[in-house]
């Protein structure tokens, strides 16, 4: 599988996160899921949104994050999800930084991660007894 961190295009296994970084210490981190089917993100822009807005709320130093549609669709088509339901999942942290209480200062990293997997719909629950 590939996926994408922090500007690079990798196989998930190859993927490393700091054990400084924000997220894994402190659970400083936004995370966004947003639903495919056949290659298209399900009102993505709304998504993008809603991350901008935590990120604002958790004061990150940067809140726009609209470049991740492109990153997507990339990753839709390296990972062969162009057919059928796949789910995007997005985590950003405040990024990698010497533990402390206090917030690292404003020009560290944020750290993006993404990646993809195929979505399996629940089935429908069959009602009892007719009507």
């Amino acid at each position: 599988m590939i996926a994408y961190s922090n500007g690079r295009f990798q196989r998930e296994e190859d993927i490393c996160i700091s054990p400084e970084d924000r997220g894994f210490l402190f659970a400083d981190a936004l995370y966004e899921v947003v639903r495919t089917h056949d290659g298209r993100l399900f009102e993505v822009q709304a998504h993008w949104a809603r991350l901008s807005y935590g990120a604002k709320a958790l004061r990150f130093n940067r809140t726009e994050f609209s470049e991740l549609t492109d990153v997507a669709e990339t990753l839709l088509h390296e990972n062969g999800l162009t057919r059928g339901d796949a789910t995007v999942y997005v985590q950003v942290t405040r990024g990698q930084a010497r533990r402390s209480h206090a917030f690292p200062p404003p020009e560290t990293p944020l750290t993006i991660f993404r990646y993809f997997f195929h979505s399996v719909k629940p089935p429908l629950k069959q009602t009892v007894g007719g009507g």
